[in-house]
């Protein structure tokens, strides 16, 4: 059983006075008849962007919507994870951490006969900036533990990454597996990838791609090529267009046929008032010509919250719904229920429901995943099951159809949301009329990242980000293409956590 972490930028409970892009939702049926274009080229690069095929998709909603969350002073950790599965033995999973708060190593053991055994551990390091260096994995045989595989990261002095090599144990050795190379600009956004595999006793080449960007930092193209017989072949491409404000509106595959690049399919976006993703409208190349494919509709309460998420398929000259979400909330704004349905002659018919239970503190204690069987809800197969924690700020994700856990938690003091090496962060003028200037004073060297969110949590600018000198910082600001309203600056750097509220006048 297989699990996936997303870690939201904790920080942003303090800058945003609670506000965050937390949500859920999942597809637990088969895709629905449009190809997932961007899937080969995200698992590899930098995050696509996010709307991509979003569909009902439980992780890349958990990005859009917002929930309001009360800022707090503890940060808490997973202690231990029990997974119920129907095809596979119990799984428990036992983390430790460092003081502060890194994870330091990750123990996997099954339930064999009423007792624990264990089944594979992982092992991390860090630099002093919190970035990975290494993960060790190792597996548990004839009583002792074996070395599996091992992955190494490199950073350059912006702490962006530049390398990734993973080896594999092999007759008592490590043997190469794959590396992977990354180039970046000076605003930090991946420009180049470069993958090779090891073959034979040499380095293969394997994928190469190109991205660019605008002024915003939103990607506007990727290319990729692949390597055949000796030669670079071109694969795919891949095209955005943007709104003023940032919002995509397009997204557009290509592929390489027959010497020239062929459309294959293309999606465009709508949005609330709030710039929060309302629909989207997928369509496939055919003839000539795009054709309509899928429709996905979202709404949302006054809160922000997702309530339901509807798919729809475009057949004989008309859309059919397809499939359906609807989430309950608590009175904290924790996912409670999500009931998924799917459409069947003419009506909505169950699938799943997934229920969760909380702590005081608003960590998910437990998840369910119930199948529909025509009559009852009953644990019959596995399903993605969301877990909740830290208020929200952290979202791990389990395949079974029921979890329990249990958490430690580590006291963030106000003390340590300041950092004395910074004596000044301000913007003036404020409110901006057409721009501000944020001035940051640093009487050390840090990596920092400034950026520029709404009242919901939205992510509207970067502004800054890379590694700073000691003295006098100023970052021009252009307000221009920003919607009037109340916005806050926000500076990351490690446990650095400052926010200043901003009043954009146009």
């Amino acid at each position: 059983m297989k699990k996936t972490k997303i870690l939201t930028l904790i920080g942003i409970i303090y800058c945003l006075t609670g506000w965050l892009n937390i949500a859920s939702s999942q597809n637990l049926k088969a895709n629905s008849q449009s190809p997932n274009e961007f899937s080969r080229m995200n698992k590899v690069t930098n995050p696509l962007p996010e709307n991509f095929n979003i569909r009902l998709d439980q992780k890349k909603l958990s990005k859009i919507a917002s929930k309001y969350r009360e800022p707090v002073n503890l940060i808490y950790t997973l202690d231990t994870v029990i997974i119920y599965s129907i095809n596979e033995n119990p799984e428990r999973n036992i983390y430790s951490y460092s003081v502060s708060g890194r994870q330091l190593t990750h123990l996997i053991q099954t339930l064999i006969s009423e007792q624990w055994v264990n089944f594979t551990c992982e092992t991390c390091t860090y630099d002093a900036y919190g970035n990975v260096l290494t993960s060790l994995w190792k597996v548990w045989k004839n009583g002792e533990w074996i070395n599996s595989n091992r992955e190494t990261y490199g950073y350059n002095s912006n702490r962006n990454k530049t390398s990734f090599l993973r080896e594999l144990w092999n007759n008592e050795k490590w043997e190469n597996s794959e590396r992977e190379t990354y180039t970046c600009d000076s605003y930090g956004n991946r420009i180049a990838y470069f993958s090779e595999l090891w073959s034979n006793g040499a380095w293969v080449n394997n994928a190469h791609e190109i991205y660019t960007y605008d002024l915003s930092g939103n990607m506007l193209t990727g290319f990729r090529e692949i390597w055949e017989n000796g030669y670079w072949v071109n694969e795919r491409k891949y095209t955005y267009t943007y709104e003023v404000y940032g919002d995509l509106l397009s997204a557009t595959s290509e592929t390489w046929t027959n010497g020239c690049w062929v459309n294959t399919y293309r999606e465009t976006y709508t949005y609330n008032t709030g710039h929060i993703l309302h629909s989207y409208i997928g369509e496939v190349w055919s003839a000539g010509s795009w054709m309509f494919s899928e429709r996905y509709i979202y709404l949302y309460d006054t809160y922000g919250h997702l309530v339901t998420g509807t798919g729809e398929l475009w057949v004989n000259g008309i859309w059919i719904n397809h499939e359906k979400e609807d989430f309950t909330y608590d009175a904290n704004g924790a996912v409670q229920s999500l009931l998924m349905q799917t459409w069947a002659s003419g009506t909505w018919e169950n699938f799943s429901l997934t229920a969760y239970s909380y702590d005081r503190y608003g960590n998910a204690i437990s998840g369910s995943f119930y199948s529909w069987d025509g009559q009852t809800w009953s644990f019959t197969q596995d399903g993605l099951i969301a877990m909740y924690y830290n208020n929200g700020t952290v979202i791990e994700y389990y395949t079974g159809y029921r979890y329990n856990a249990s958490f430690s938690n580590h006291e963030i003091g106000i003390n340590e949301l300041r950092n004395d090496n910074i004596s000044r962060f301000s913007c003036s003028p404020n409110p901006a009329n057409t721009s501000t200037i944020i001035t940051l004073d640093l009487n050390a060297e840090m990596n920092a990242e400034i950026k520029l969110f709404n009242m919901i949590g939205k992510d509207v600018k970067t502004i800054s980000q890379g590694y700073l000198n000691v003295g006098r910082h100023d970052f021009f600001l252009s307000t221009n293409d920003i919607i009037p309203g109340f916005y806050f600056v926000c500076l990351f750097s490690g446990k650095t956590l400052k926010s200043i509220p901003i009043v954009v006048e146009n």
